[in-house]
């Protein structure tokens, strides 16, 4: 599980090590580190430009990789991200979809990169405990919601 690179360094061990993974959770991820979706920090996230070695972009965008994705992926979005493009989420929803890859996919209306709204901050945790728990806890053991109560 990670937001924005840390995500994307999960989705790179969840394609480029399948086996070794139950589910991971994509935070608002670069999916692709191509063109169009160029940004800032690619120089300092990959080194060199698409221009001078093409195959390392393709190598280094989890997009490329959909196909050996074996875990089922929650992914959590915001719609006004001006650092990871939505249309990354999309253009990646849609080879997950073509690819017959197992997803679940959240998109949380006018927020930026991260989120902000509590009211979705704690819509996401709560999704992704329950995530966890469909796809890492043992059949028959329920997730049980925090107390409310003071703890003494």
């Amino acid at each position: 599980m990670g937001l924005s690179h840390g995500g994307y360094l999960t989705l790179l061990a969840l394609t480029k090590e399948p086996g070794l993974f139950r589910a991971g959770i994509d935070l608002m991820v670069p999916t692709d580190r191509q063109s169009p979706f160029l940004n800032r920090n690619r120089r300092l996230h990959i080194g060199g430009n698409e221009e001078e070695n093409p195959d390392l972009y393709d190598r280094v965008s989890p997009i490329t990789s959909v196909k050996d994705l074996q875990a089922p992926l929650l992914i959590i979005h915001s719609d006004r991200d001006r650092n990871v493009a939505p249309g990354m989420t999309y253009s990646f929803v849609d080879e997950l979809e073509r690819q017959n890859k197992p997803y679940d996919l959240v998109i949380y209306p006018n927020e930026a990169h991260g989120l902000a709204d509590p009211a979705h901050q704690l819509d996401s945790y709560r999704r992704i405990m329950n995530f966890f728990d469909r796809h890492l806890k043992p059949s028959g053991v329920e997730h049980t919601e925090p107390s409310t109560a003071p703890s003494r």
